[in-house]
């Protein structure tokens, strides 16, 4: 039912924005820890020690995370003209993980959720 929660926010949100006007700066790091502490609550030890014992997928992940995505970023940069220091930044943002946002992605398109808080944490 995730997805149809998502769904119906996003909805309401892009029909009837005057619902969440009322949505304050100080409200968003509050929404955050909801969302995560609920994904997180999804998991058990036992789906992290699935993680481990097919290391594979780990060790892919963390490789194409710090080769791929540095390259894409180097060549949207090349590609876009940037200067040194813009180009070195958006390198360094592509190397990162993706963090709440590609856990909550995987959550809701039915993924590995362990696997993908086990690499946002590489």
């Amino acid at each position: 039912l995730y997805w149809l929660w998502i769904s119906v926010g996003a909805s309401l949100a892009l029909t009837r924005p005057a619902l969440f006007q009322t949505v304050t700066r100080e409200m968003f790091p509050i929404g955050l820890f909801i969302i995560l502490m609920s994904m997180g609550f999804t998991l058990s030890r036992k789906d992290f020690a699935d993680v481990l014992k097919t290391p594979a997928p780990v060790l892919g992940g963390v490789a194409l995370q710090y080769s791929v995505m540095p390259l894409a970023g180097f060549l949207v940069a090349k590609v876009s003209g940037m200067s040194g220091p813009m180009a070195a930044g958006l390198i360094l943002v592509a190397c990162c993980p993706g963090g709440a946002a590609s856990n909550v992605v995987t959550q809701v398109a039915g993924g590995d959720v362990a696997l993908s808080v086990v690499l946002t944490s590489c």
